[in-house]
């Protein structure tokens, strides 16, 4: 059986880190265990650029680009995500999985990521539904951030958690000075 996949690939090697997405056919079995997550960055003037992450099994980054300007094609490819955006806090925008693949065993694992951190997921495409297409997961209410640690894989914050800052008049503190 072929597979249609995105596929990043450097058509200009001499523009350092131009890429671009062009559709590949592959025999290769392994692209029904990836997915693709569109997700923004949040900074501290809310949300900034745009990254497309290729997850594969154990929801590690394989592959990830910085989209700089859609329109003019202008694509940063990230050659170590693990390294260069480690920490970095990012906004699930959406779910991309390949329609030609089984991808019921990536869509369940993701699925499985999201619920254990508290994330509740609605509505769940049926397998041979045509939904799995545009809305692989089904319907997320809260706003997904997550992070990658320093081997590229996501970590899902809980959007129940939500920490405040308080802070308490201690009276009985004394100068030991």
């Amino acid at each position: 059986m072929t597979y249609v996949f995105l596929q990043i690939v450097d058509l200009e090697p001499t523009k350092k880190n131009k890429v671009y997405i062009q559709l590949v056919v592959n025999k290769n079995m392994e692209h029904e265990h990836e997915i693709l997550i569109n997700a923004l960055q949040v900074g501290n003037n809310g949300l900034t650029q745009t990254y497309e992450f290729v997850l594969n099994k154990g929801l590690c980054t394989k592959d990830c680009v910085r989209i700089d300007d859609i329109e003019q094609n202008d694509i940063t490819l990230m050659n170590d995500a693990a390294r260069d955006l480690e920490g970095m806090l990012f906004e699930l925008n959406h779910v991309r999985v390949n329609p030609k693949a089984d991808n019921s065993f990536i869509i369940k694992e993701l699925t499985e990521a999201l619920e254990n951190a508290g994330v509740e997921v609605y509505n769940r495409p049926e397998e041979e539904s045509m939904s799995v297409c545009f809305r692989p997961l089904g319907e997320i209410t809260a706003n997904v951030r997550f992070y990658l640690n320093n081997i590229g894989k996501l970590v899902f914050l809980s959007p129940v958690l939500k920490p405040k800052l308080t802070l308490h008049k201690n009276t009985n503190l004394r100068n030991f000075s």
